[in-house]
């Protein structure tokens, strides 16, 4: 046994106590990264064509049309996935040949958050979901290039949304169940237009 240089055992000590700091300063760089990711959605694919299972499913001409002057569907959501009752998972594809894409409830096994679901006819959903319904904001362009953006609740149009048809025809407004309800805006090809509130579709003044 040879003993250690008091000067150099204090070197050494200094030394170590530098590599310690380093290394503490990069794990705690490392968790904040990994906290950062956490708490930001990953990306989902476009759903303009999705393959499943060997086989393609285009969104139809009309829909592709919308969604190129349209640009992307903003989604500005945080969710953190190590704590969420929610999980993204593959593309899937129901009994009625629509494909989705999104976020499912864990408990309920059904699509919960944000999602996009691509219809057998090429109509197409984006945006949020809740007990296997559209539910908060979202965007659907219908197979015939009408198309709808707004506020959803249960499967059907509530609240704030713009309706623009492919002819041109713009209702925005207030919706409740599927049918203009409350104040809203609606203009014609002709360019003429109704201002006024609406009681279930019908115009009140």
């Amino acid at each position: 046994y040879t003993p250690i240089d008091p000067k150099r055992a204090h070197e050494l000590s200094n030394q170590f106590g530098k590599m310690s700091h380093y290394v503490i300063k990069l794990q705690s760089w490392y968790r904040g990264i990994k906290s950062r990711k956490i708490f930001m959605a990953p990306p989902l694919k476009p759903l303009a064509i999705i393959k499943y299972i060997g086989n393609s499913l285009r969104a139809n001409e009309e829909v592709q049309k919308v969604e190129a002057r349209l640009g992307p569907f903003e989604v500005n959501w945080d969710i953190n996935e190590a704590t969420s009752t929610l999980e993204l998972r593959k593309c899937s594809t129901d009994g009625n040949g629509c494909i989705y894409h999104g976020y499912w409830n864990k408990t309920t096994n059904m699509k919960e958050g944000y999602g996009q679901q691509l219809f057998p006819n090429g109509a197409k959903y984006e945006g949020f979901w809740k007990n296997g319904d559209f539910n908060g904001e979202g965007r659907f362009i219908y197979e015939t290039g009408d198309f709808y953006q707004g506020s959803w609740k249960e499967g059907q149009t509530n609240g704030e949304g713009i309706f623009i048809s492919k002819e041109g025809m713009k209702y925005n407004g207030q919706w409740r169940n599927n049918l203009h309800h409350g104040y809203g805006e609606e203009i014609w090809e002709d360019k003429s237009k109704f201002v006024g509130n609406y009681v279930d579709g019908r115009k009140e003044g």
